[in-house]
């Protein structure tokens, strides 16, 4: 047995579910980020619960609009949906620097990632702080399947992602 560091067990307990959370800002300039701290909540109602760092700009975007949508993308975006881990969109127009394309399901206010296999629309319902992160409890308005490709993994925090 060996006694370890939490951040290390990050690395040690993948793959994780990895997604591109879409958030919007108010003038509805949309913001794309890589999520791997997310999971259902409930199913009735149908809830997530997803936790984002207090540094970063898609939480405080969250908190002013709302909604947001969460995807899961394929290998097909395999090298963009990486790249979005890698900078802020406080800084940087990820969307448009990596040439992703959004599409907009009926029912959605936010747009989904052209080239997941799955999204939800999401509409937050509550907050809590967790020491250096926020978590977010949202309501699923709906649900939408693009493809039957396999879906990409964070694997040992976040050095790759690739499919099972």
């Amino acid at each position: 047995m060996e006694i370890i560091d939490i951040a290390k067990t990050l690395k040690l307990s993948s793959p994780h579910l990895f997604a591109l959370l879409v958030s919007k800002d108010d003038s509805g300039k949309n913001n794309v980020m890589g999520v791997s701290w997310y999971s259902f909540a409930s199913l009735k109602p149908p809830k997530m619960v997803l936790c984002l760092s207090d540094k970063g700009q898609t939480g405080k975007l969250i908190k002013q609009t709302q909604n947001f949508t969460l995807c899961l993308p394929t290998e097909q975006i395999k090298d963009e949906a990486f790249a979005c881990c890698k900078s802020s969109g406080r800084d940087t127009d990820k969307i448009k620097e990596l040439g992703l394309e959004l599409i907009m399901p009926e029912g959605f206010e936010v747009p989904a990632v052209k080239g997941s296999k799955i999204a939800w629309t999401l509409k937050l319902d509550d907050t809590m702080q967790a020491g250096d992160h926020t978590v977010f409890l949202a309501d699923i308005q709906s649900a939408a399947k693009f493809s039957d490709e396999k879906n990409l993994y964070a694997f040992e925090g976040y050095r790759e992602l690739k499919t099972i």
